[in-house]
């Protein structure tokens, strides 16, 4: 496309550990779709944000240097561009036409808080949702914070709080509009990332192409059971209630 208009919107969100990163990778490496990882520009009041703008397009971040590598362009071509905008809609036509985008979003799993008014303000935005069993969600979180990949300030104690919070809202933005959500289960990627990121695409109008290089490693999705078995039989009610909804358990 020569120019952003016609471009499709979206958002990736779920609770952290969700595979919210891996279907982020698998999108963003197609030369068609750009998903900022992050940067939160339906969710803040301001925009630009400095410091999310920070947190996405630092030089260190190696992934989203990846990313545009793959496409051909520099974080710091993007970055100009993303400053330069004086709103979020001038920002996705400058990047969509620099790109030659179909779709343009931005993964974030807070979006969560805020689903029902962000769906209302932004009528047009597809939702893909990651969901994955509860109880991998929290072997994950204590693997990460026992190779201290999580700071201190991020997580204190890996409890249910995210994710319950993300299942009530799943729940609501289906109901609000399920033609707008597309729910993809952790578990069915990892066997299938290929198709499985075709089939959102799919479902959104937009093409696909997937590339080797986004890096996407499937995991063991039920290992929780061997590391952390006494999760299974710890977790609240609620808890319980939204493994069932999913047919996790």
């Amino acid at each position: 496309m020569d120019n952003g208009e016609g471009m499709k919107r979206c958002i990736i969100t779920g609770a952290p550990r969700s595979g919210t990163t891996a279907m982020h990778s698998l999108l963003s490496f197609s030369p068609n779709i750009f998903l900022f990882n992050e940067l939160g520009q339906y969710y803040w009041p301001t925009y630009p944000d400095a410091v999310r703008v920070e947190h996405t397009l630092h030089p260190d971040r190696e992934e989203a240097k990846a990313i545009l590598d793959h496409k051909g362009v520099s974080m710091r071509a993007i970055r100009e561009l993303v400053e330069a905008a004086r709103s979020v809609a001038e920002m996705e036509n400058m990047v969509g036409t620099y790109l030659g985008l179909d779709m343009i979003g931005d993964k974030y799993p807070p979006y969560i808080h805020d689903i029902e008014a962000l769906m209302d303000r932004e009528p047009d935005m597809h939702i893909i949702w990651m969901v994955r069993d509860g109880r991998a969600v929290l072997a994950s979180t204590l693997r990460a914070m026992e190779r201290e990949v999580i700071p201190p300030w991020a997580m204190t104690e890996p409890d249910e709080t995210w994710w319950i919070a993300a299942a009530r809202a799943h729940r609501k933005a289906v109901a609000k509009d399920q033609t707008r959500v597309h729910t993809v289960r952790y578990e069915a990627l990892c066997c299938e990332p290929e198709l499985g990121a075709a089939r959102v695409c799919n479902e959104i109008g937009v093409p696909f192409a997937y590339s080797e290089a986004c890096g996407f490693k499937p995991q063991h999705v039920d290992s929780w059971r061997q590391e952390y078995p006494e999760l299974a039989d710890t977790v609240s009610d609620e808890f319980v209630y939204f493994l069932e909804g999913y047919e996790y358990a």
